[in-house]
């Protein structure tokens, strides 16, 4: 977690004077630390630790009552730190625990997974479990106890023994109410949706003699969308195919109710927890090649700079000819004479789709779009499910044909919904905080780098297009791209648009993934009652908007945490088995307590802690940032590339050090 920035209070006057008490929440740290995130935080510039002695029993999550002592300051070049004690729990975060079973003199405990957690937890009616030792078990909290005793609690359930490889998923899915199976009446309509199919083709657009494809990863399984482009002189027609969720999962049914309850689709590495049934999402849904499917097509009339001069929309049944790989259109867009030759049929359209993304590419990022990646950790398994490595994603010409397209489609239904006036759940993304952007210009500073705003002396994703250009191919880059991804606002769903930053473009929808994402199946629900001209429902279904926004960007922040959760427990599985081994590493973290480190050849992330550099006594630069040691002056920076050794690795708590070898 970031620090909590407020304002000191003024030179040589004692801080329990002018601020003796401080409402707000504690969370924890990657370290371990846990802070307070203050109800008015402008008060104080640096973060507020709560030391273990002065919790109280407090946990992350409590609304707590704390009070400010004198701050503690280290020696010169050492940031200062304030640390407070917790005076009043004024109101309980989450009542359970997870933990693991520890047996001692006859009686049962569990030791919590979360570090921050100081207390071991006595389980209540533990002998009607029989409980092995080093089991994962989820424990609601009895009684909250007095400092220095032992909390007890009960048995909620059991997750499993820590060492099977399913236990992680069955926590996550406990702790997130994530649920892998689906109520029988949602899978009893899933069933009966097969009988619609023949009925309503007849009113449909038949699409099945265009040439049809789905590019897609080699293990996807729910084909959302497929593609039919041609070429008529310098203008580009694309048909822009989407299962049509909406003809299945009708308003107010199980199947809805559910998809909404559920919001998105959650993936892991090596699974999924769909949205929809499998029937659907797997099968009646999916885009499959050489099947009949009902879609709801957007066909875009372009010209050669990728302005989009007509779009008709309807309700139609296709047939994709091929289910491509990423890969696989990669290799045949760079010449592989083999695959050329097996898709002969398909060598000019996916040139043209090369072409027509290319342009629309272009196009985007001279209006200003932001063009920060950062690759997204991908593991590599063998065929016993042991992990082998774990990479980064390698993007290439494909994916950027299927963003592109997919962008421009999402785009357009938007403007069509507001030019016609029809309801419309945005997607927005407000720009960076200005005090954060100076702050992110000030380390891009410090390697040498400027960011330079506008003539009106805003900043806008070009300017930092223009910064990073500069940083290609250096490993300073990493470092900045992540420093930007922090500073820059999470994307949402909202009822009001106020444009989308990263994309430099307003207004902007979700329409191009219904299989796995909840807000796409409405918006399905307006074009298609447009396509018919039957607008009734549509003053009930405004009124719904803010509840249905507030739902999916929880469930969607709710997916994302555990995404995460899944991915960091890998890590530190993947490290456990070469503890010893030495690494290359990029800081990307300098604190007053150690550095973070991005290994180079694995997308692996860790923690050096500052007690392991026992050479010198090192110096925390917060102006820099940088650590420097006293003695031999020697210096860790940010960007720099050092190598380290794999120390701790622990899978349930997320946690992986090294130290500098």
């Amino acid at each position: 977690m970031q620090s909590v920035c407020m304002r000191k209070p003024p030179i040589g006057r004692s801080s329990k004077t002018s601020f003796p008490l401080i409402f707000g929440r504690l969370t924890s740290r990657p370290d371990g630390s846990v802070v307070l995130i203050p109800d008015e935080p402008d008060r104080i510039e640096s973060p507020i630790f709560i030391p273990w002695q002065k919790r109280r029993s407090a946990r992350p999550g409590d609304r707590v009552l704390v009070r400010l002592p004198r701050s503690s300051r280290k020696g010169e070049g050492r940031s200062e730190r304030w640390e407070a004690e917790v005076v009043r729990i004024s109101r309980r975060g989450r009542e359970e625990v997870i933990g693991k079973v520890l047996h001692f003199e006859g009686v049962v405990y569990a030791v919590p997974l979360e570090e921050h957690y100081p207390n071991v937890l006595r389980l209540a009616g533990a002998a009607d479990w029989e409980l092995a030792e080093g089991t994962i078990v989820a424990v609601s909290l009895l009684e909250h106890p007095l400092p220095g005793a032992i909390p007890h609690g009960a048995l909620t359930r059991v997750l499993g023994d820590a060492e099977d490889p399913e236990t992680p998923y069955r926590l996550v899915c406990h702790k997130y109410v994530l649920s892998p199976t689906f109520p029988d009446d949602v899978l009893q309509e899933a069933d009966e949706a097969r009988k619609t199919d023949v009925e309503d083709v007849s009113r449909r657009r038949d699409l099945r003699d265009l040439l049809t494809v789905t590019i897609d990863g080699p293990a996807a399984r729910d084909f959302d969308d497929a593609i039919s482009i041609d070429k008529r002189g310098r203008r580009y027609r694309l048909w822009v195919h989407i299962a049509d969720v909406a003809h299945y999962v009708r308003p107010g049914s199980a199947l809805d109710r559910e998809a909404m309850l559920r919001g998105t689709s959650v993936y892991f590495p090596d699974r999924v927890i769909p949205m929809l049934p499998p029937r659907l999402s797997e099968d009646l849904c999916s885009l499959r090649p050489h099947a009949d499917r009902l879609a709801l097509t957007a066909c875009m009339d372009l010209d050669r700079h990728g302005n989009v001069l007509h779009v008709d929309y309807c309700e139609s049944v296709i047939r994709s000819d091929q289910r491509f790989t990423y890969d696989q259109v990669s290799a045949i867009l760079r010449g592989d004479s083999v695959l050329r030759s097996q898709f002969q049929d398909h060598l000019s359209s996916l040139h043209w789709m090369q072409e027509l993304s290319d342009i629309l590419r272009r196009r985007r990022l001279e209006r200003g779009a932001l063009d920060v990646d950062l690759p997204k950790a991908e593991v590599a398994y063998d065929a016993s499910g042991r992990v082998l490595d774990i990479v980064r994603e390698r993007r290439n010409e494909a994916h950027r044909i299927i963003e592109e397209f997919m962008l421009v489609t999402n785009e357009t239904v938007a403007r069509t919904l507001e030019r016609r006036k029809l309801p419309v759940l945005y997607r927005v993304h407000e720009p960076p905080d200005p005090t954060k952007i100076a702050q992110f210009a000030d380390t891009a500073s410090r390697f040498g780098y400027r960011l330079r705003p506008g003539h009106d002396g805003d900043y806008r994703p070009k300017d930092f297009n223009r910064l990073f250009r500069q940083l290609e191919g250096k490993p300073e880059a990493t470092v900045l791209a992540n420093l930007l991804l922090r500073i820059v606002p999470r994307a949402y769903y909202d009822v009001v648009d106020v444009g989308h930053f990263g994309l430099a473009t307003s207004p902007y929808t979700h329409f191009t993934s219904p299989i796995r994402r909840y807000p796409d199946v409405v918006i399905h629900r307006v074009i298609k009652a447009a396509c018919r001209t039957r607008l009734t429902g549509m003053r009930r279904l405004v009124r719904q908007l803010p509840k249905i926004a507030r739902q999916v960007n929880e469930r969607e922040h709710n997916a994302e945490e555990a995404q995460r959760e899944i991915v960091r427990g890998i890590m530190a599985r993947f490290i456990a088995e070469r503890l010893g081994e030495v690494f290359e590493a990029y800081i990307v973290g300098v604190k007053h307590n150690g550095l973070f480190v991005e290994l180079v050849d694995h997308a692996v992330d860790g923690f050096v802690s500052l007690c392991t550099l026992r050479d010198d006594d090192y110096v925390f630069h917060p102006e820099k940032p940088c650590l420097i040691g006293e003695k031999t002056k020697r210096v860790f920076r940010l960007g720099d590339r050092v190598r380290v050794r794999a120390e701790k690795a622990k899978p349930y708590r997320h946690l992986v050090e090294f130290s500098v070898a």
